[in-house]
Order: structure tokens, then C-alpha cells, then sequence
């Protein structure tokens, strides 16, 4: 155990997690099922932690589990890569967005909260202080992803970002320009996934979407995964990758690690 490095725990419990005898741990993936008293203490002996993901259970949203980990933060300098799997309230939600202004080495962000309006703007506020991040995904509750959503997002998110997931539970809107102004700022975007309401069909298409994306290879639209060829100056969106190849994808399919960790977390 001395020198196992990543650690996968189904049902987390910290009394029971031996972190003295993990000293080269540095990814974490806990799912909580249970009472959490323990691991705000449990993760400040985890300096070393590069990668955390947790998942907390319907029952236990309620609880305080964002204002331990907000606490934590500090105690984690070479955290890079963050999920969090679970709705919270309004609350806990501030609190934490004002702890994670302070991870500045962040690079990869996942959280599959439905963000309210006013979230929404306090969350942006701190991603806009991750200079470093490279992968985020965000949902958000109230707002549809038209091209002033765009604008304002790309206004908090760094020109490096590499990978976006978005996800709305309203419908699509129609205009073909809605993410234009996505390819003028995130010039090295090469992961789009846009998923809206599975109850209305988009009327734009993956080819409409990846007009004017200069480093687009793969995309994810309407819960189909296409990868991005050229033909000279014309951008071609390959046919849909199978039902088989997205239950089963590896790092392989992908050729890209960054790719693979975001849609790990989409299809938990």
C-alpha cells in the first residue's frame, strides 16, 4: 500500500480509510453514502492530493459536505483536478466558491450542480480566478444557452481552456451563430460536449455547431459523440460513435487523457 498512488472507494466511511499507510496517494475518488464526519480531517493529511472526485448520494445533499471540503482547500496546494457529483444548497454553495478562488493550480473543474442565475454568477466569479484551467464543466438551471450565455461564460473561462461540457435542461435555440463567438475566444478548444433537454430535438445539427472552430476534434451533441476531421479548409463531422464504443470507451479511443477524464464524469 505504501506506494499505491490512486483509490477508488464505493462506500466511503474515513474512520476506516488507513491514510497513514498511503503516503504516495495523490487521486481520490470517494462516493458518500454516509454520514461525512471525518474528512475535512482526513483530507488535510492528504498534501500530496493531485486529483479528488466525490459523489454524494441523493440522501445526503443536505448535509454540510461543501463548507468541510471548503475548509480543506488550503491544506491541498497541489490539488489540479476537482469533481463533484450532487446538487447542494444555495448556502454551502457561496462558501465554497469563495474557498475555491484560492486554487489557483486548478486545471480540471467538474461539477454537475444545476446552477441557479444568482449561482451561477457567483460560481463564474470564481472561476474567473483559475488561470490554470484547461477542462470545465457546467450546468446551469435558468439560463438557455443562447450566444449572449456564451459571451458572458468565455468572459470567465482562460483562452487555454481545452475542453467544455455544457448542459441545459431547456431547449436548443436556432440560430446557426449561437456558438461563433465560443471559436473567436477559445482558439485551442478541442472537446465541445452541449447536451439540453433529452424532451426537445435541436434543430441545429454538430456540423452547424463546429462553423469556425479552429482546433475542434471531437464533439458532443445531442447525445452523440462525433469526431472532427478537415478536408482542406472544410471542417467534416464524422458519423456518431456507437452506443458500444461510448458504454466502453478507453483512453485509446480518445488519444487524449483530458478527453477521457471529462467523459468519465459525464457518464457516471
Amino acid at each position: 500500500m505504501q506506494e499505491l498512488r490512486f483509490l477508488r472507494v464505493a462506500e466511503f466511511k474515513p474512520s476506516r480509510l488507513p491514510i497513514s499507510r498511503l503516503p504516495a496517494l495523490t487521486h481520490l475518488e470517494i462516493m458518500l453514502h454516509g454520514p461525512h464526519e471525518g474528512l475535512g480531517s482526513l483530507l488535510r493529511q492528504m498534501r500530496r492530493l493531485q486529483s479528488f472526485s466525490i459523489i454524494i448520494a441523493q440522501s445526503y445533499l443536505s448535509t454540510p459536505v461543501l463548507e468541510e471540503m471548503a475548509a480543506v482547500i488550503p491544506y491541498l496546494p497541489n490539488l489540479v483536478a476537482l469533481a463533484i457529483h450532487g446538487s447542494v444548497v444555495t448556502a454551502d454553495i457561496v462558501l465554497f466558491c469563495w474557498s475555491l478562488r484560492d486554487c489557483t493550480r486548478l486545471r480540471r473543474m467538474y461539477w454537475n450542480h444545476l446552477f441557479s442565475p444568482s449561482e451561477l454568477r457567483i460560481y463564474l466569479q470564481a472561476i474567473a480566478a483559475l488561470p490554470k484551467l484547461e477542462i470545465f464543466h457546467l450546468s446551469v438551471a435558468g439560463d438557455q444557452l443562447d450566444a449572449c450565455f456564451i459571451a458572458r461564460l468565455c468572459r470567465s473561462l482562460p483562452q487555454q481552456l481545452s475542453v467544455l461540457s455544457l448542459y441545459s435542461p431547456r431547449t436548443c435555440p436556432d440560430d446557426r451563430s449561437t456558438f461563433s463567438g465560443l471559436w473567436t475566444y477559445l482558439t485551442g478548444l478541442s472537446f465541445l460536449n452541449v447536451q439540453y433537454s433529452r424532451c426537445s430535438k435541436p434543430s441545429l445539427t454538430a456540423q452547424n455547431v463546429v462553423c469556425g472552430s479552429k482546433a475542434l476534434q471531437l464533439i458532443g451533441w445531442d447525445g452523440q459523440l462525433h469526431e472532427v476531421t478537415r478536408l482542406g479548409a472544410e471542417l467534416v463531422v464524422e458519423p456518431a460513435w456507437s452506443e458500444q464504443k461510448k458504454l466502453f470507451f478507453e483512453v485509446e479511443d480518445f488519444g487524449c487523457e483530458c478527453w477521457n477524464w471529462m467523459m468519465r464524469h459525464l457518464f457516471l
